[in-house]
């Protein structure tokens, strides 16, 4: 059978995911914080009649990561990236001195998938399942960990969006070794702890999102399906049809505003962009509109922005009700591809996604 690492099996989505690969027969390495946590939190799947086995590590650490994965065995078959923390709070630092949702919520994941790749290989075909989110912010890279004017929510979506990308890049680096590397958004607002704690109404059971993520863990059909983020049970790409029943997307022409121009929005880490203010000397934003009428399939709109010549990407933001961003890839600095996705409380929407380059 199977054997299985779940990060963040505590509780959530985590424990929901143990607790079924472990009925279904797999071995599960079940990772808590810590031992006392993890033996109070999962006495009854430790003690119960399937094999699951507690696995600890403080995910802040990287030291930490480095011995959880030694408590690994030679052979395992999917890793499940899926242990995470949201955006209450002011800015705080790892143990190594990151951001630490960025630690957190990436980098663990980052060490830890490389620290495995040999066991992996071992087990193929194997996989790794990053737990995003369909919540995702481009990362600033002249300020990658937010010292300078903090924001949890940017915080906690660039680390999503480097999850996103970071399955991209396992998936090119694996394809030979027969490891596969995906990505998803299981659901919006699980009734978890994150969310709730964060003052947040719950608007997805925490059973949708485990039915989305035990797909890509387990689902013999996704077998050698690699390089893919999903929203829910539904491949993200570009769907301007309805005759499936999924949402209807309209996509205008690109738009640029220049400097002198009213700004639209605050660009996300980018000061100098204030909505209702002049668009300062060197920026421009590249907009591209997007209609949205909600089918019974959700579906993403996929644009493409490219900065004018001599103009590097800095971030990106939303007017109206574009909805959700997520997937995005970057190309020397200069291109984006973004997938916007209609907001989950909204029949109809509109709005415009902005890229800011300068």
């Amino acid at each position: 059978m199977s054997t299985v690492l779940v990060t963040g099996a505590t509780d959530g989505l985590g424990r929901a995911l143990a607790t079924r690969l472990a009925s279904e027969g797999a071995t599960v390495l079940a990772h808590a914080r810590s031992e006392e946590r993890g033996r109070e939190a999962l006495a009854d799947l430790l003690d119960g009649p399937g094999d699951v086995r507690l696995v600890v590590g403080d995910l802040a650490s990287l030291s930490a990561v480095r011995a959880l994965a030694d408590q690994v065995p030679d052979r395992l078959d999917v890793l499940v990236n899926n242990a995470g923390i949201g955006f209450a709070g002011g800015r705080e630092e790892s143990e190594d001195g990151y951001e630490l949702l960025f630690a957190v919520n990436y980098l663990a994941g980052y060490l830890l998938a490389a620290l495995l790749r040999e066991r992996l290989a071992a087990a193929a075909p194997a996989r790794i399942v990053n737990v995003a989110s369909a919540g995702q912010m481009a990362i600033d890279f002249d300020d990658v960990m937010l010292e300078d004017g903090y924001d949890g929510v940017r915080a906690y979506c660039q680390s999503k969006l480097a999850q996103v990308m970071r399955a991209f890049d396992l998936a090119e680096q694996l394809r030979d070794a027969g490891v596969t590397a995906t990505a998803l958004h299981p659901a919006t607002y699980m009734a978890t702890k994150m969310v709730t704690g964060a003052g947040i109404t719950p608007a997805s059971t925490v059973q949708e999102g485990l039915e989305a993520t035990w797909r890509l863990v387990a689902d013999p059909s996704l077998e050698g399906v690699s390089g893919v983020y999903f929203n829910g049970t539904s491949e993200a790409r570009a769907d301007t049809h309805a005759a499936d029943g999924s949402s209807q997307i309209t996509v205008h022409a690109p738009t640029q505003l220049k400097a002198g121009q009213t700004a639209p929005f605050d660009a996300p880490g980018v000061k100098a962009i204030r909505r209702g203010k002049a668009i300062p000397a060197g920026y421009v934003l590249v907009g591209q509109q997007v209609d949205v009428t909600r089918g019974a399939k959700t579906a993403g709109a996929a644009l493409k922005f490219t900065c004018p010549e001599g103009k590097r990407l800095k971030t990106f933001g939303v007017t109206g009700h574009a909805g959700f961003l997520a997937a995005q890839n970057y190309e020397d600095h200069k291109t984006t591809n973004v997938m916007s996705f209609p907001p989950p409380h909204m029949q109809q929407a509109s709005g415009t996604v902005y890229a800011v380059c300068r």
